[in-house]
């Protein structure tokens, strides 16, 4: 579907002298949101909701990706919207990409 939320982006901007942001979580929160959202626009649409959906997600702190893999059902939406715990576990997987100089991996490359 063209409306659909196929991808997110979360960018770390705070300072580096501040306490770090829990990228990780702020992407699953997103990624339910976005499968809301699609499944309400499947709806407006008169198509049936998706059951599931891995929405990926790209977390970046400084010039350093990280990749997510965020599967999202419709079980765990509902939990969500209640406040219960959802019988199975969410897994979301992550992929560090190689880097050529590690030890700057968390900072911008351009910035010294």
């Amino acid at each position: 579907m063209k409306t659909d939320i196929i991808l997110l982006v979360q960018e770390d901007k705070r300072p580096e002298d501040t306490e770090p942001t829990n990228a990780r979580a702020q992407l699953v929160a997103e990624a339910i949101a976005a499968f809301t959202e699609n499944n309400d626009n499947r709806d407006a649409l008169g198509l049936p909701p998706l059951a599931e959906k891995v929405i990926p997600g790209i977390a970046m702190v400084g010039t350093m990706p990280t990749f997510f893999k965020n599967p999202v059902t419709q079980t765990l939406e509902t939990h969500i919207a209640f406040g219960t715990y959802p019988p199975d576990k969410t897994v979301v997987t992550y992929c560090y990409p190689p880097v050529f100089r590690p030890t700057r991996r968390h900072r911008d490359e351009t910035s010294g």
